[in-house]
């Protein structure tokens, strides 16, 4: 049976070890999914804008608004929709790009195909 010095050591060493390699990791995932989040967020924002400018013309249709106050807190919604749509719309060409820069599925098949070659010992003469 292992002594206690050996078990801290070892912990000591292994945790750092573990670390150094699942930390960047996580790193790597982690703008993806604060993104998806973002892009949850911003598009029930979006709803409950719609939602909230339906219910004012509904308001307003029925005489329970001012035209005044109407068209005021109708420009709000709009300009805060807006800002939801352009947000929306930057997450979406941000996730976009980052599809852009992945390799193409005809790089990817060129390359499986030039890697079953090696593997059948078959000359190549471009790199894997």
């Amino acid at each position: 049976m292992p002594s206690i010095s050996v078990i801290v050591i070892a912990t000591a060493i292994l945790l750092p070890t573990v670390a150094l390699v699942v930390v960047p990791l996580l790193r790597e995932h982690a703008p993806a999914v604060d993104s998806l989040a973002q892009h949850n967020e911003l598009s029930i924002d979006r709803q409950r804008i719609v939602r909230a400018i339906r219910e004012l013309d509904d308001d307003y249709g029925m005489g329970r608004v001012t035209e005044l106050d109407y068209q005021r807190l109708r420009a709000v919604l709009v300009l805060g929709g807006a800002e939801v749509l352009q947000k929306l719309d930057q997450l979406t060409k941000a996730a976009a790009d980052r599809v852009s820069e992945l390799p193409t599925e005809s790089l990817l098949e060129n390359r499986i195909r030039l890697a079953r070659q090696v593997d059948r010992g078959q000359p190549s003469d471009q790199p894997v």
